[in-house]
């Protein structure tokens, strides 16, 4: 439990814009933010790839089915 308590940490909310910006935030947080927008963008990369490929195959599918 102590591990527990020792691990947790203190989170502060900050706008985004101001993050992204520099504004108000120390270069930690700036870089912290930086990074969760990088991942953000990866996933939703792949998220549309995948969509677009699930399209595709039910697409595919479909003009199987007509033939």
């Amino acid at each position: 439990m102590l591990k527990e308590i020792k691990q947790s940490t203190a989170m502060r909310e900050v706008a985004l814009s101001g993050a992204i910006h520099s504004a108000g935030v120390d270069k930690r947080e700036h870089q912290e933010v930086l990074s969760l927008l990088g991942d953000m963008k990866t996933k939703y990369k792949m998220l549309h790839r995948r969509a677009i490929e699930q399209a595709a195959g039910v697409g595919s599918d479909r003009n199987t089915d007509i033939n």
